[in-house]
């Protein structure tokens, strides 16, 4: 029943497609007509943007040398003499001025200078009065400097630019005269060669005063109206406009539509052709899929829901189908994996449950001896206070000092300050010496920068208690125990050195053997290095403990490194790279 199931939905995913694709018939010709039309207005844009700025570049060129000329002390100190044989005698300066202008100034042509009563000077041209006269006329009252106009002169179209001159002294007030500056339209039109190759691009110039085409890439548009030209009509063609700077000129580009998709109907017949041979296709693959991916994959499904009952042991077979069999193969991969990464974790949070187990047991001892520690500490004081009112010194010394000691291996916070600690340990030594005779020396070697950090209580205290008994058997005179504490880093190493007995070599590697397995003691005879070492490990992480070098009849040596912090504590994210540092 799944199995049909599966089929009639892969039937109906296969029609939902060949749905979809007819459908893309409909859509496919208006998406060519979109992308083609977008692509046109793309492409339209750019070249507008670069005729733009070619002509703006054009137009700009030719202000500057209109305004070249309009601010030279030569040119309206020429125009200025009322004389004109004084005039006439200057006209060279002026004429080697106006020609460096000229050839300065790849658009310009020609240029004529008219002084304020219209008399003109023409330099590069040519022409009669009455053309002469008739460009006085019609320009000496432009209300723009520079302005831009569209004029033929001996049969030859210019694009000019008037410009008027005036007194530098009194800029604004006297009007000394006019120039004009020629430049060919073939300079223009040279411009536009440059898209002669798109054969549907249209770009005119035309002048917005009278809406006539001034300059077009294609001559027959030329001297015609711009609204009567059936390209500007939006219907027929695509296109963008704008005004050239500082002019009356408009520019306008644009693209005939029926030139610029000949082939759409082409692609709708291809379109048609493509979908009906994709529906082909999928009523074909509906019956080859179904023999190749529709079935294994059913066998699968029911091996896998199987295998949801079953241990993670289990792995599923293969079928006749080579991609699904690399599917099953990755399938068991990832089982593997699974089963790899469940069997790290139970043994994870086993190890960290007997690691929890073991400081809750040791807990339990301290809390052990701690029940009678308020009775003891109370009848230490009593004797005391006897051996003060009986003058016993000694007693006093060693009741005080035992108290002290007391106090502080049941005091509730589990970090010290390390010069406590070794006052801690003088007190105890005190005590053992008034025991012993006077049989201990013990010297010290602490870098005084260790005064701001913290570590954990009765860490050190119990390793002086070690060597104490175990390194003054055998010993003549004074045991010597010397406790160094050096900061290397973020670390504090502490060493405890002796030249008592020492260990058989036997005895040494046995005691190796016990710190490594880590085999805790609670015997009432004291805390021994194994627990010691346990408790470093516990508090500071796996990384940290102890390590014993001994030699018979020499002496032993303890040293143990810790995290040097503040407050005594290390993270657990730390112990990797203090595995590392050590």
């Amino acid at each position: 029943m799944k199995n049909n199931t599966l089929k009639r939905n892969y039937l109906i995913i296969m029609f939902v497609l060949g749905t979809i694709n007819l459908m893309t018939l409909f859509g496919y010709y208006g998406s060519v007509i979109n992308i083609t039309t977008d692509n046109a207005v793309t492409n339209l844009e750019f070249i507008m943007g670069r005729v733009s700025q070619d002509l703006n570049d054009y137009a700009d060129t030719l202000i500057r040398s209109a305004d070249t000329i309009s601010f030279q002390n030569r040119v309206y100190q020429f125009l200025e003499e009322d004389n004109y044989g004084k005039r006439y005698k200057t006209d060279t300066n002026v004429y080697s001025l106006i020609k460096s202008i000229i050839e300065n100034n790849q658009y310009l042509d020609s240029i004529i200078l008219y002084d304020r009563d219209g008399f003109d000077y023409q330099y590069e041209i040519s022409i009669d009065n009455k053309e002469a006269k008739r460009l006085y006329q019609d320009h000496k009252d432009d209300a723009r400097q520079n302005t831009f106009f569209y004029t033929m002169l001996n049969g030859i179209p210019y694009i000019g630019v008037s410009a008027t001159v005036y007194s530098a002294s009194d800029w604004n007030v006297k009007k000394l005269g006019m120039a004009i500056l020629l430049s060919k339209d073939t300079h223009i039109r040279s411009e536009f060669s440059v898209y002669e190759g798109l054969a549907n691009l249209e770009i005119i110039i035309a002048d917005q005063t009278n809406n006539k085409v001034l300059v077009a890439n294609n001559r027959d548009y030329e001297n015609k109206d711009l609204a009567s030209l059936d390209l500007i009509n939006e219907e027929h063609s695509y296109q963008k406009k704008s005004v050239i700077s500082n002019s009356d000129f408009l520019l306008v580009t644009a693209l005939d539509k029926e030139l610029l998709m000949p082939y759409a109907r082409s692609f709708l017949y291809m379109a048609i052709i493509f979908i009906l041979l994709i529906v082909a296709f999928f009523f074909l693959s509906v019956f080859v899929t179904n023999q190749t991916i529709l079935k294994p994959i059913h066998l699968l499904i029911q091996e896998m829901k199987q295998m949801g009952n079953q241990t993670l042991r289990e792995r599923l077979v293969g079928t006749k189908s080579p991609d699904i069999n690399s599917l099953v193969g990755d399938i068991n991969a990832l089982l593997d994996r699974l089963e790899d990464y469940s069997r790290r974790v139970f043994n994870t949070q086993q190890q960290l449950y007997e690691a929890e187990l073991k400081k809750q047991e040791q807990e339990l001892y301290v809390l052990r001896k701690q029940i009678n520690a308020h009775f003891i500490y109370n009848t230490l004081n009593s004797i005391r206070t006897l051996a003060i009112e009986s003058g016993e010194e000694n007693i006093e010394a060693m009741s005080e000092g035992l108290s002290s000691l007391i106090r502080y291996a049941y005091h509730p916070e589990e970090y010290i300050n390390i010069f406590k600690e070794f006052q801690i340990i003088e007190q105890y030594i005190y005590i053992m010496n008034i025991r012993y005779h006077n049989k201990f020396a013990v010297s010290y070697d602490v870098d005084d920068e260790l005064c701001d950090y913290k570590i954990l209580r009765q860490l050190i205290q119990p390793i002086i208690e070690n060597a104490l008994t175990y390194g003054g058997g055998g010993v003549k005179g004074q045991l010597e125990v010397i406790i160094t504490g050096k900061k290397e880093g973020d670390l504090l190493r502490i060493l405890v050195s002796d030249n008592g007995a020492g260990m058989p070599e036997k005895t040494l590697e046995r005691q190796k053997k016990r710190l490594a397995e880590s085999i805790q003691d609670f015997s009432p005879k004291g805390i021994s290095l194994v627990n010691i070492n346990q408790r470093i490990k516990l508090y500071y992480g796996d990384a940290y403990g102890l390590e014993i070098e001994s030699k018979e009849g020499e002496g032993t040596i303890i040293t143990f490194i810790v995290p040097l912090l503040a407050d005594g504590r290390i993270q657990d994210d730390k112990n990797s790279q203090a595995e590392e540092n050590r």
